[in-house]
């Protein structure tokens, strides 16, 4: 659900992880590589960080956490994106976190081909961009493909507190992480990329 639907939706999860005290053109490619690496074809919810992934003091909030629609996964999307997704998207999930200040969002969706990820990436950035008030900031340097990173905000408590969002592509597979509050810093989000991404590695 990595699009302008889930990450609008993002905004009223900040508020209510505070308050309970615990589409347009495309954006240009960080990477040109055709994706590399064998098809992803598991469960989607195998390819996501866990509470052990995270650190101590996170627990999973259940009730925004869970398997993904088309219908989610389209909203919003111009229309060529959509049609993209409609022949090409496959299924998809996110998990939220929460130690009861900070949040940490990470979500999959795979896709029939890698190309098709990749296009379908390049319209959610421009999405995140918009949501998050950002800008993009330097990818950090390693092995993620398409990778782009956005340093923005979003309302907690009435204010905006800082948050950083991460998206690339594996295959075919669209990984993305959303970590916001007190503890959200961009090296912590490559972090917990690079550990999502091994995940998704290991389930090739």
């Amino acid at each position: 659900m990595c699009t302008r639907a889930r990450l609008l939706l993002l905004l009223a999860i900040a508020v209510l992880i505070s308050g309970c005290g615990s589409g347009s053109a495309d954006a240009p490619p960080s990477s040109t590589r055709t994706p590399s690496g064998p098809q992803v074809t598991g469960d989607p919810s195998h390819l996501v960080l866990d509470a052990g992934d995270i650190g101590n003091g996170y627990l999973t909030v259940a009730a925004q956490t869970g398997g993904d629609t088309l219908e989610q996964t389209m909203y919003h999307d111009p229309p060529s994106i959509q049609a993209i997704e409609r022949t090409s998207w496959l299924s998809g999930y996110h998990a939220l976190y929460s130690d009861g200040q900070a949040g940490v969002l990470t979500d999959a969706s795979l896709f029939r081909t890698g190309p098709s990820a990749v296009r379908v990436s390049r319209s959610w950035q421009t999405s995140g961009l918009k949501t998050f008030q950002g800008h993009l900031i330097a990818p950090p340097a390693g092995s993620l493909d398409h990778v782009s990173v956005i340093a923005g905000s979003v309302p907690v408590r009435g204010h905006r507190t800082k948050a950083y969002f991460i998206q690339w592509v594996h295959g075919n597979v669209i990984a993305g992480i959303l970590l916001f509050g007190h503890h959200a810093t961009a090296a912590a989000v490559a972090g917990l990329a690079t550990a999502q991404d091994g995940r998704i590695s290991n389930s090739a």
